[in-house]
């Protein structure tokens, strides 16, 4: 059950991540769409406990940290983003500084890098931080520990029993970590955790049952099998009457024909129901809610730009188009004599080789408003796989 005291959670995400030897910090690696700090944020987002979240990145990330998440991230728990120091600890120190300025009761410090966290270690880390102020998640080790000498020989063989390997998130009564952390400064003292210094400060804390599935992401070893990529598809449609007075643009190309399509823009009716597919397959709605109608900025605009512009939407929202597939409903004009340029300016626009893209027509032999030549259709679908981004 949720108490009357305030919990705040402290996401550690301004390190280099120099041990993953990749071109960017490691909370910004994707796994099957969405980056370890995404996930490592949902974690905590979506928990009862947690009243707010503050995250702390590396100093030139802070103006632009909403570009770090999906469109789709759930952020209403974000209080602040800060900047990170040289150091974790002094990440630590500076952030508990600002946070500070409206304490909460109890603080949950995270490493970014854990983004497999789960509810239940946390209620745990929450309880015993609540019955004793500190409370820290450990593992006994599997292995046999040995202490050894400085030229590699063994002094002694450590007594599994009493030993734990500490993982976060740790928790503490916030004046308590606050009060750890300012004496740290004043006794020039490191730890390479938290609650060492909180330890060092002669507080009691408490160990709490780790989890194996809680490891901490660090090098690239740790990211294999972790990623297998999502797919999904999408089902696209749209429709458009057949009027005179206007150019007829199917998939891009401008067809030799007495009609053309009405509509708000080009009424391209092929690039439309591919839009509607792909943004189907992203979740991400429809055309109108991108490109709404009443908009004059769309007032007979090219299909095309359209379509270049929906797939940089794709692209940011973590996938990568694998194919697309058009069926154009109708008598007339024929198809195929223009299919294969259809399909070269479609992939142009989609960034995309031809070969994923397919457009083929057919006909409804005379029957209903396509049959009679009023207007043309067109049934779209598209696979999306989510981009790789891991070394």
């Amino acid at each position: 059950m949720k108490g009357s005291d305030r919990i705040a959670v402290l996401i550690a995400a301004a390190g280099s991540g120099s041990r993953m030897g990749t071109d960017r910090p490691k909370q910004y690696i994707e796994i099957e769409g969405r980056t370890i700090l995404e996930r490592t944020i949902d974690v905590f987002q979506d928990h009862f406990a947690v009243d707010e979240i503050w995250v702390a990145v590396p100093p030139p990330d802070v103006s632009s940290w909403k570009k770090i998440l999906k469109p789709a991230a759930k952020t209403d728990k974000i209080r602040g983003v800060l900047p990170g120091g040289s150091t974790r600890q002094e990440t630590i120190r500076l952030s508990l500084a600002t946070i500070a300025l409206s304490p909460p009761d109890y603080i949950l410090i995270q490493d970014a890098a854990r983004p497999f966290t789960s509810p239940a270690l946390i209620d745990r880390v929450v309880e015993g931080m609540r019955e004793i102020g500190a409370a820290i998640p450990g593992l006994s080790p599997v292995d046999t520990i040995k202490r050894q000498t400085a030229d590699g020989l063994v002094s002694e063989t450590l007594d599994r029993s009493s030993l734990s390997s500490i993982q976060t998130p740790q928790g503490f009564r916030f004046d308590w970590i606050q009060a750890a952390y300012n004496e740290a400064i004043t006794a020039g003292r490191t730890g390479t955790d938290d609650s060492a210094l909180v330890e060092a400060a002669g507080y009691p804390v408490r160990v709490v049952s780790g989890e194996r599935q809680n490891f901490k992401i660090t090098t690239p070893e740790d990211l294999i099998g972790l990623s297998s990529p999502a797919r999904r598809v999408g089902i696209g449609h749209d429709t458009h009457k057949l009027t005179n007075g206007r150019a007829l643009w199917l998939g891009g190309v401008k067809i030799d024909f007495p009609q053309g399509l009405s509509g708000h823009s080009d009424a391209d009716v092929v690039i439309h129901a591919i839009m509607d597919a792909l943004l189907g397959a992203a979740g991400l709605g429809d055309i109108g809610r991108w490109f709404p109608d009443s908009d004059p900025a769309y007032k007979d605009i090219s299909s095309l730009k359209l379509l270049s512009q929906t797939a940089k939407i794709i692209e940011e929202a973590g996938w990568r188009i694998e194919n697309v597939d058009v069926t154009v409903i109708g008598e007339k004009p024929k198809i195929r004599p223009h299919a294969e340029e259809m399909r070269q300016r479609c992939a142009e626009a989609l960034g995309v080789s031809r070969t994923a893209v397919n457009i083929k027509g057919t006909t409804t032999e005379g029957l209903g408003y396509c049959g009679r030549g009023e207007g043309l259709s067109a049934v779209a679908t598209a696979g999306l796989i989510s981009r790789q981004t891991l070394p």
